[in-house]
């Protein structure tokens, strides 16, 4: 199994918090509440296995329409 430097794991998670920050107005991006960070990485490891990530989506958003296609 590969592992990921730390180094690179913290880019890879900053990459995604910067990319909710600036699309939190698209679709699918602002339906999301919260993201946690758990597993190895969140625990400290230096070369963790993966990132992983749980999104927490906003209560009560529902399904929404992306050209022309229902998504949920």
């Amino acid at each position: 199994m590969a592992f990921v430097k730390r180094d690179n794991a913290t880019r890879l998670v900053e990459l995604v918090l910067t990319n909710q920050v600036a699309g939190q107005d698209t679709w699918p991006l602002e339906v999301i509440d919260k993201i946690y960070v758990f597993g190895s990485y969140a625990r400290g490891a230096l070369k963790p296995h993966d990132v992983d990530l749980f999104i927490e989506k906003i209560p009560g958003d529902g399904v929404r329409p992306v050209n022309g296609v229902t998504r949920g």
